[in-house]
């Protein structure tokens, strides 16, 4: 029950989550890589809706540190980070397949990199690029993401 989150924000259920909807059961993803989690909007809505069905194995990456937009509005990452953990929690307790969540707390560049060099290369079928919004960064985390993850 979506009651149940701490989330901040409604950018996702407002903007992403009806695009969502539409596609996902489409591609029925079981591998998934989110590169930038936040406060796990996205994170919960792929649990809830995957992990109702089958299992599912997903790979959050973020530093938790927040960027530039975030410091502009002192946004207290450390809560952001903690509400990111309860609300996984809830929702991979709440699933009735099992969901296996390994949080990569780091620079997506070298998460990215460890990934590639513990054989995850080519092994996600979903990949969900919402971390850095600058430009150099975001090129970086959909080629590496696109290409090799």
């Amino acid at each position: 029950m979506e009651v149940d989150y701490k989330f901040n924000n409604t950018w996702f259920k407002d903007l992403a989550k009806p695009i969502w909807d539409t596609f996902l059961p489409r591609i029925n993803p079981t591998r998934i890589l989110e590169i930038g989690s936040y406060e796990g909007a996205a994170t919960c809505y792929l649990i809830d809706n995957i992990a109702s069905k089958r299992n599912i194995e997903l790979h959050c990456i973020d530093t938790w540190e927040g960027g530039i937009e975030h410091k502009e509005f002192n946004v207290a990452m450390d809560q952001i980070e903690l509400n990111f953990l309860n609300n996984v929690k809830i929702s991979i307790e709440k699933a009735p397949c099992k969901v296996n969540l390994v949080a990569h707390k780091g620079y997506s560049s070298l998460m990215l990199a460890n990934l590639i060099s513990t054989g995850k290369s080519n092994y996600f079928d979903f990949v969900y690029v919402d971390g850095s919004h600058q430009a150099p960064d975001v090129l970086f985390d959909a080629l590496q993401g696109a290409f090799n993850v």
